[in-house]
């Protein structure tokens, strides 16, 4: 009877467990967003011989920041400037990094902060020459 009742409780910890991953997904679908939740919304491109990875964390003062990894093991890093390879593009505007971290080895995380209004809500990150992908874009 014991091992009826186990089997029993196992089976519906487990039915429960899945539920919840059903009804709470873990990251949504790329391009999803508000403003209020953004951020559990992080994307990343691994194309190429260096893996980035983009989550929006909101504003902060005048700043859209975003916490961001760039990793890699094939390519020295250092040779590359985010304040001149990134933009965020929102609403007709496009503008470049007020701050971002300085890319050096192969292992990188930091946040990078560019200028933005305080209703930004749709918008796009770009990020240019940084090998072996031309263009990465994360939208939002």
């Amino acid at each position: 009877m014991e091992n009826k009742n186990f089997v029993i409780f196992g089976a519906i910890a487990v039915a429960v467990f899945i539920l919840f991953v059903l009804v709470f997904p873990s990251s949504p679908e790329s391009g999803a967003g508000a403003a209020n939740t953004i951020g559990s919304y992080e994307q990343r491109t691994s194309n190429g011989a260096v893996s980035i990875d983009l989550t929006p964390l909101g504003l902060n003062g005048n700043n859209m920041e975003f916490k961001m990894g760039v990793n890699t093991h094939t390519v020295d890093l250092s040779n590359y400037d985010l304040t001149n390879l990134a933009v965020l593009v929102y609403d007709g505007n496009s503008v470049k990094p007020t701050s971002a971290p300085r890319l050096s080895g192969h292992h990188v995380s930091g946040v990078i902060a560019f200028p933005a209004d305080r209703n930004i809500k749709n918008f796009k990150v770009v990020v240019k020459g940084i090998p072996d992908v031309n263009e990465r874009v994360f939208e939002w």
